[in-house]
């Protein structure tokens, strides 16, 4: 995004390359398919509990398509399987045993992304689904032009557990097909996971004016001082080292170009309203560039105050939140490129709006 983002990253593990992405002109397309990688067995799978074998009549697809009601995409969906909806976006289904499931999102990125954006989205949904598990292993890895396969295993509670995670971009949407069984079940399931994955139809066309980056995850700011709902496919960071007594944390969306960051400064004794005020401007320089200028501030009746602002050398623009308490500062940012204000406003707004004090 910026100079900034470019040299605090160094050293992160998930550390994406800097620069923006722009907008690709957009088209109308049919429905698209895909000729998925067929799925593959670890070869040294780890120790799993005993669990029921599955009949035939489970690895059967159902003879009809199941549309979503979005409309963004249709599939065969697992015979005989429990199955719902979350909202428009989102089908869930388990086997009536409990030992397999499967669940489908679609999430709308609001213009194409490229090859390297398209990972990173990949990447976050992967750490958003599999934070708390224990004993990941990815085993393998299968990547084309708008398709990421991945297999892995993973531990819950004294259950071993194999999946297939399987996102197909189509224009201006990410497809996301979560397969999961017991692992001594995975066997028995797989020529069911590959009939499901060979069906799928997208319909990019029908994302229209569809809100981008639906589903959220919760985030709770250093210090407990407050909560956020933050998209599940953007890539989370923590930077120490730029600003002296401060901890940066923040969530980049896939391609760079926008950004929510908290930052807490520890001062050790009590800040008072002066310092306050001067501390803030001093943090946000330091991260945003000592060209940053405030165009509109205002206090807020919770005791917060509000900035909005920009910085011309390096293209952002910005919108913060500032409040102290006791010895500690807090800044609450979101922050985007100034040619893709238009995309992201309305999904930085949703973020600002979920705020609430803890």
């Amino acid at each position: 995004m910026n100079k900034y983002y470019k040299t605090a990253f160094l050293g992160i593990a998930f550390l994406l390359a800097a620069g923006c992405a722009r907008p690709a002109q957009e088209q109308t397309l049919p429905a698209t398919t895909a000729t998925l990688p067929t799925s593959a067995t670890p070869t040294a799978p780890a120790p799993a509990a005993p669990t029921a074998v599955q009949t035939s009549m489970e690895t059967l697809v159902s003879d009809s398509k199941y549309q979503s009601p979005s409309t963004t995409f249709s599939m065969q969906l697992p015979r005989d399987w429990n199955c719902s909806e979350t909202g428009d976006f989102q089908t869930n289904c388990e086997q009536p045993q409990g030992n397999a499931a499967l669940l489908v999102r679609v999430t709308a990125t609001g213009y194409p992304l490229d090859a390297e954006a398209f990972s990173a989205f990949t990447h976050g949904e992967m750490v958003s689904q599999y934070a708390d598990v224990k004993e990941y292993r990815e085993v393998d890895r299968k990547e084309e032009i708008g398709l990421i396969s991945l297999l892995s295993t993973w531990r819950e509670d004294q259950t071993y557990i194999q999946g297939r995670d399987l996102f197909l971009q189509s224009q201006t949407m990410v497809l996301h097909v979560h397969m999961r069984s017991n692992q001594d079940a995975w066997e028995a399931n797989q020529q069911l996971f590959d009939d499901v994955a060979e069906s799928i139809e997208t319909y990019p066309a029908a994302v229209g004016e569809t809100p981008l980056y639906v589903f959220k995850n919760d985030y709770t700011a250093p210090d407990l001082f407050f909560e956020l709902e933050v998209p599940s496919a953007w890539t989370r960071f923590v930077d120490v080292a730029s600003v002296e007594k401060t901890v940066v944390e923040g969530f980049l969306s896939p391609d760079l170009s926008a950004s929510i960051q908290v930052a807490v400064y520890r001062q050790g004794s009590t800040i008072s309203r002066d310092i306050k005020a001067d501390k803030t401007l001093e943090i946000m320089r330091k991260l945003y560039g000592w060209d940053l200028r405030v165009s509109h501030d205002k206090a807020l009746p919770d005791g917060r105050e509000r900035l909005e602002w920009y910085a011309t050398r390096r293209g952002i623009k910005g919108v913060s939140y500032f409040d102290s308490y006791a010895t500690s500062l807090y800044i609450f940012s979101v922050l985007w490129d100034e040619p893709l204000e238009d995309i992201y406003y309305e999904t930085l707004d949703e973020i600002i709006n979920s705020f609430s004090r803890r």
